[in-house]
């Protein structure tokens, strides 16, 4: 199960990077992006600065996390992990794909009314 938990830190680390780098490559301005709370980060701190900053706190969030799953050693905690872990994944790959595809698929989509219904 520790293999899994750690496939899961490393594919979540990857497909982050996946998307931000894809972001830099799609984005000219803030206001091509469609997440309205980056999209303001964007606007104050500008593009790169905000990519890399999203990029540095998932790191982090995850070094933490696959810590704490690893710390814990319990199987509960390890598969929520895993599953979760699993999800995003999948999604910032689906973003990023996206990106580099310029159209959006069934998950870009999904993130696309996801992301109105929290923000209007």
């Amino acid at each position: 199960m520790n293999l899994l938990v750690t496939t899961t830190s490393v594919l979540l680390i990857i497909t982050k990077l996946y998307d931000c780098l894809s972001t830099l490559a799609r984005i000219k301005w803030p206001m091509q992006e469609s997440n309205p709370f980056a999209r303001r980060l964007m606007m104050r701190y500008g593009i790169k600065s905000t990519v890399w900053l999203v990029f540095g706190v998932t790191v982090v969030a995850v070094v933490l996390s696959h810590a704490f799953v690893w710390w814990r050693d319990s199987a509960i905690y390890q598969g929520l992990y895993i599953g979760i872990g699993m999800v995003i994944s999948l999604v910032q790959f689906a973003v990023a794909r996206a990106n580099i595809s310029g159209s959006d698929n069934a998950i870009t989509r999904l993130v696309r009314v996801y992301l109105k219904i929290i923000y209007d």
